[in-house]
């Protein structure tokens, strides 16, 4: 006669654990599963950070080239139109011949590769329509001669014998951009922005006194340029470069010298911008920084050949 097992036998034989051999078989495997998927999100996060830090860096180079470009379409000259001809100070700022800042301003900005001076009309704004004076009025109604190019009279700024200059002169701005080392942060360098306004004018017939504006010093446009260094032995980046009419073709050429006479200067008609733009918190190799390049021209409104601002003829040869 055939033996038959307990019910209770056969359905503990069916619910019986997993063994150590299969626990420990399992366990590697999802450890190696984990391990492939936490090496996954470390380079995922690596890129993701790439990303945004190139897109960072492409964000500031392109509003800073953005801010410089409309200063330079704006502008109606490169830099000091005060300069008396032939002093070579053309290429400075302030020429002592500058009725405003010939005084001085605590530093003499020089027209080369890190430094660029471009100088526009000022407009008349009535002082109590600036927004943000000390004499806004909301309630003043606008007047019609607002954002009029002004003059300087010889009643408004105090001349001196060595101007000479028997006419009214263009009232104009100064925007500066200069590159410079980065203290805070060693062998980067950073652009920054300084503007010095106008005359302002108060004796105005029958309008109010012109806005008081005031002069900016060093405010930073980007930061952490690293280039472009084109000429060996160059001890800071070669940023601006300059572009003239030439004379007799009237086309527009590159300037090659970066030192220029005031002939030079009054023929300069755009200019080159070229930034390398280290990607914050991103390296490539031991002591190897990734940095983005960005190339932009920009050229004066009206990029023909013009004469002296505040000059006539030959006057005060």
């Amino acid at each position: 006669m055939k033996s038959v097992k307990p019910k209770s036998s056969r359905i503990r034989s069916r619910t019986k654990g997993v063994t150590v051999t299969e626990l420990l078989v399992s366990s590697v495997l999802m450890g190696v599963a984990m391990a492939v998927l936490g090496e996954m999100m470390v380079l995922l996060t690596i890129q993701a950070s790439k990303n945004n830090n190139r897109w960072t860096a492409m964000d500031n180079a392109r509003i800073a080239i953005q801010r410089i470009s409309n200063d330079v379409r704006q502008a109606g000259a490169f830099g000091d139109t005060y300069a008396k001809p032939s002093s070579n100070n053309r290429k400075q700022f302030p020429a002592p011949d500058n009725p405003v800042y010939g005084s001085g301003v605590g530093t003499i900005f020089i027209l080369n590769p890190q430094t660029l001076i471009i100088q526009s009309p000022t407009f008349y704004t009535d002082e109590k329509n600036y927004v943000g004076g000390p004499s806004y009025d909301k309630n003043a109604p606008r007047s019609p001669y607002n954002v009029v190019p002004m003059k300087i009279a010889q009643t408004d700024v105090a001349d001196t014998p060595i101007l000479n200059r028997d006419w009214d002169l263009n009232n104009v701005d100064t925007t500066i951009y200069q590159v410079v080392e980065d203290s805070s942060n060693i062998g980067n360098w950073k652009m920054v922005r300084s503007f010095f306004p106008g005359a302002r004018i108060q004796n105005l017939p029958t309008e109010n006194p012109t806005a008081a504006r005031q002069v900016i010093r060093d405010q930073t446009v980007v930061t952490n340029i690293v280039g472009p260094f084109p000429k060996s032995g160059a001890t800071a980046p070669q940023v601006f470069s300059y572009f003239y009419r030439d004379a007799f073709s009237g086309k527009i050429a590159q300037l090659s010298t970066t030192t220029f006479s005031d002939q030079e200067v009054d023929l300069l008609r755009g200019v080159g911008v070229d930034l390398e733009i280290s990607k914050a918190g991103d390296s490539s190799g031991v002591g190897k920084s990734e940095s983005l390049g960005i190339h932009h021209e920009s050229f004066l409104r009206s990029n023909i050949s013009s004469p002296r601002l505040n000059y006539k003829g030959s006057e005060d040869s």
